[in-house]
């Protein structure tokens, strides 16, 4: 299922295709936090791969990388509440090392709420929270980058893809 057309969970089959495409991270560690354009957080998970970019020369990337896009997001542990992101930048990059190292042991996407929960072997749980206000934006609520150029975008609504990520989208 790789032909890059929108898709829409209207039930639970549709649901288990999407769970298909990013079942993969789990068991992936997490060993690298960064902030994108307007705050996204950039989760990179599985094996370090050199950036094909030459302006980014001597950097890496995740095998897998998971990026919130303007959405809301929290962070939490059994014991405690981590961060979030209306937090400071610098503050959130101190607070969201509990991230690395950490195994992801569960991948899921709530429906009707579109909640995604990442759960760590740490007992963190990062929560993907879409809100009535990202859907006038019209724009993706997170996507997941996975082997062989390859990303699943979810959002607004239930639409997602899953399509080529060094190809344009047209």
């Amino acid at each position: 299922m790789i032909d890059g057309t929108m898709k829409e969970v209207k039930n639970s089959c549709d649901l288990r295709k999407l769970s298909r495409t990013t079942e993969g991270v789990v068991g992936k560690k997490c060993w690298k936090i960064a902030f994108g354009y307007g705050g996204e957080l950039h989760l990179h998970f599985g094996a370090k791969l050199p950036c094909e970019n030459p302006k980014l020369s001597g950097q890496e990337k995740g095998e897998w990388r998971f990026n919130t896009c303007g959405t809301s997001w929290t962070l939490s542990s059994p014991r405690t509440w981590v961060a979030s992101s209306s937090a400071d930048e610098k503050v959130l990059l101190t607070k969201l090392k509990v991230l690395e190292d950490a195994k992801v042991v569960h991948f899921e996407i709530g429906i009707p709420n579109n909640i995604v929960t990442v759960a760590f072997d740490n007992d963190c749980l990062l929560r993907v929270i879409p809100g009535p206000k990202d859907d006038e934006f019209k724009l993706t609520y997170w996507e997941l980058f996975t082997p062989n150029h390859m990303i699943v975008s979810f959002g607004p609504g239930r639409r997602w893809f899953y399509r080529r990520s060094d190809v344009f989208a047209k």
